[in-house]
């Protein structure tokens, strides 16, 4: 990374760093800061950054790409993530799962007036006709979109696969991105590989 024109090495690649800033004197609280950061060698699109609004309310909250990917959701998080203009709920949980989280995730949605829509990952592991539903959901989008699991990891492996069949990245990208988004099993990771080699 870079700040200014000194560079802040991070030594291990594919990794998450913290990177620490000193607000200016002038900057009174309660006032917009904007960073821009710069990965040299990596496209934008790999840096996440911790969504702290919704991170202490979810299981891990990531945002990128203009989304938001995070883990097991909450009542609370789920009304922090309506405020902050997201109007897409996307749960990627089996149905057996999702009945076991401790609220209605779907009605407590509904009722903070996002949409909801529950798209399983098949065998926990995307596929060719989740991505093509996905990209469905996403098409001519002007809102935010919170796509969420148990813990990122699917949600990280579904956005790989999409952006490896309709986003236009490469393999590699595809991957940098999902392991951004959340995605950290090496079998996710190669169910992906697989799934964007084709037939």
């Amino acid at each position: 990374f870079f700040t200014g024109a000194e560079p802040v090495p991070i030594p291990q690649p594919n990794r998450r760093g913290t990177l620490a800033l000193t607000a200016p004197p002038e900057l009174r609280p309660g006032s917009t800061l904007s960073v821009e950061l710069e990965a040299r060698g990596l496209s934008r699109a790999t840096l996440a950054v911790v969504d702290e609004t919704l991170a202490p309310h979810f299981k891990n909250a990531f945002r990128l790409d203009g989304m938001r990917f995070t883990g097991k959701p909450t009542p609370e998080g789920l009304k922090l993530a309506h405020d902050g203009g997201v109007g897409l709920v996307v749960n990627i949980l089996s149905a057996p799962e999702t009945e076991k989280l401790d609220f209605d995730v779907a009605a407590t949605t509904k009722e903070l007036g996002m949409e909801y829509a529950h798209l399983p990952l098949v065998d926990r592991k995307p596929t060719k006709e989740v991505v093509d539903r996905f990209a469905d959901l996403l098409e001519g989008r002007e809102e935010g979109v919170l796509v969420h699991c148990g813990s990122s990891n699917r949600v990280g492996a579904l956005w790989a696969a999409y952006q490896g069949l309709r986003g236009g990245a490469s393999p590699e990208e595809a991957i940098a991105r999902g392991k951004a988004a959340g995605m950290k099993s090496d079998k996710l990771v190669e169910a992906v590989e697989e799934l964007l080699r084709g037939p």
